[in-house]
């Protein structure tokens, strides 16, 4: 059967564009008639009047939602933002997507953390939560939060209270966005405030809008959705309730895709393109027992040369940058496998556990046995 099918969409995002192209890709083999606000598709005018079979919607609020349901035919909604228990939902698992940001950050050794929310939006609360429990062994105090109405993060001046709230935390220290827009304005707001990005501040957003990501001074690292999944999904569930199958459907998830790095979290940026690709092959390659002479190589310079531009750049050795990155690793497996002691200095790239406890004990403060101790008593507490 042939259905008229409303797509309830913001098509000049990127994200709902991709939802748009997945519930698409479900509908040419159902012959459904597709309704929006934009061109080619045949004109839905006021929602609220609309007579057709179904929509698949981006709901904010349930004032809309109420709004939504006025034609009396399903809905089935992609956005998250609100919770309601007889609402079909079909969206990014943003806890999922919290877990994975903390998980990207924490692999870089920090230990001040920082979450920019949107304020009342279950999807922000959420990744929210999934950030405090993926940093929650590696921090050493609670997440600072700084959270207000989305509405606010959508003004285009940065925020002066946005600054002295970054300029008040610990450094260096790393912040996770909730969205890209919300990441936008950390950048604006930590320039504001005369912090330096990734020098003061790692930063890690979510969405993956290509524009905003890359026109940002430094372009931000952020967390893409399977886009196309989640409105294939949606439009495969709302044609179960347009049947008549069932009449609610209890929500889906769908997995965030890998991190998108970019400036914005690595390890250390420089204005050196032959030492960020040194920064580069030292990330990849640390935990394989590269030394400072096989940095040198595979930056094409030879070892002297680049270090004295390694220092200058960075304010440490090759050698000392090779072994922040293999004690970030360390501290990783430490807190998330049962592996012995001996085994994550092997999987960390040290040639020896006697080297490996002296550096880890040096650069932390205390050895890999005393800080798994500590973190698991304190996750246990928790």
């Amino acid at each position: 059967m042939s259905y008229s099918v409303a797509l309830y969409l913001s098509l000049n995002q990127m994200h709902h564009q991709g939802i748009a192209n997945g519930a698409l890709r479900y509908a040419a083999s159902k012959r459904w008639r597709i309704y929006g606000a934009y061109w080619p598709m045949y004109e839905m005018g006021e929602i609220t009047s609309w007579r057709g079979d179904g929509i698949v919607a981006a709901v904010e609020s349930l004032d809309e939602l109420a709004e939504l349901r006025k034609p009396g035919v399903p809905v089935v909604d992609i956005s998250g933002a609100v919770a309601h228990p007889k609402l079909t939902r079909v969206s990014n698992d943003n806890k999922a997507v919290g877990r994975r940001g903390g998980e990207h950050l924490s692999a870089l050794g920090y230990r001040h953390y920082c979450f920019a929310a949107a304020e009342g939006s279950l999807w922000s609360d959420e990744r929210m939560r999934g950030f405090e429990e993926a940093s929650a062994n590696y921090r050493d105090t609670e997440v600072a939060v700084f959270a207000k109405k989305i509405a606010w993060w959508s003004r285009p001046e940065f925020k002066r209270d946005l600054a002295q709230f970054l300029s008040k935390q610990p450094r260096p220290f790393c912040i996770m966005a909730a969205n890209d827009i919300i990441g936008m304005n950390v950048v604006g707001a930590s320039r504001m405030a005369g912090l330096s990005i990734p020098g003061d501040v790692a930063l890690v957003s979510v969405d993956n809008e290509e524009l905003l990501c890359e026109l940002s001074t430094p372009p931000m690292s952020s967390i893409p959705f399977d886009r196309h999944e989640i409105g294939f999904r949606a439009a495969e569930r709302l044609d179960a309730l347009m049947q008549g199958l069932i009449d609610y459907m209890p929500p889906l998830l769908i997995e965030p895709m890998p991190v998108v790095e970019r400036a914005s979290s690595i390890l250390v940026s420089s204005g050196d393109a032959t030492v960020n690709e040194a920064l580069a092959y030292i990330r990849r390659n640390a935990a394989s027992g590269i030394i400072a002479v096989d940095v040198a190589r595979q930056a094409s310079c030879s070892r002297r040369t680049l270090e004295a531009r390694f220092k200058k750049e960075v304010g440490c050795s090759i050698l000392t940058e090779i072994h922040r990155v293999r004690v970030a690793r360390a501290r990783h497996l430490l807190m998330e496998t049962s592996l012995p002691v001996n085994r994550i200095s092997t999987e960390s790239g040290f040639n020896s556990v006697t080297r490996f406890n002296a550096i880890f004990a040096a650069m932390v403060g205390e050895s890999p046995k005393r800080y798994r101790e500590r973190k698991g008593t304190m996750k246990n507490r928790d």
